[in-house]
């Protein structure tokens, strides 16, 4: 069985705010991705902190809040 890429296992794949972003393309260094969030349909590239930063508004330089 092979697995593209987008497919391979990370440690955070499971973390639950994955769900509501879109992966794009699995970056060069550690667990970042480019992502596409599904409500606001801006583009940032980082890992799944970075989608709790932005999802649950939480104010941290680097990263605009979701709307």
């Amino acid at each position: 069985m092979s697995t593209s890429d987008n497919d391979e296992p990370s440690p955070d794949d499971k973390a639950p705010l994955w769900i509501y972003v879109k992966k794009i393309e699995k970056q060069a260094r550690g667990g970042s991705w480019r992502f596409e969030c599904k409500f606001c349909s801006k583009t940032y590239v980082g890992s799944h902190s970075r989608v709790v930063t932005h999802l649950l508004q939480e104010r941290v330089k680097g990263i605009k809040r979701c709307l």
